[in-house]
């Protein structure tokens, strides 16, 4: 039981906490992560959301 307890609160958290990193996001990005596209095609994309993906690596320094 305390087991059961320990997952349920440490998948709690983990929503919480990523719901709040979502709202911090900007509004592009929070677009971008909200409305994923299913196509892995990035050309068949339409251009807003190919604009939004655009802005959304812009922001990921890894890609630097």
């Amino acid at each position: 039981m305390r087991v059961w307890n320990c997952a349920l609160d440490t998948t709690a958290v983990l929503l919480a906490i990523n719901g709040v990193w979502f709202r911090t996001l900007d509004k592009e990005t929070r677009g971008f992560f909200a409305l994923f596209p299913a196509p892995t095609d990035f050309l068949t994309w339409p251009e807003s959301q190919r604009g939004a993906a655009l802005c959304a690596m812009d922001q990921l320094p890894i890609l630097s």
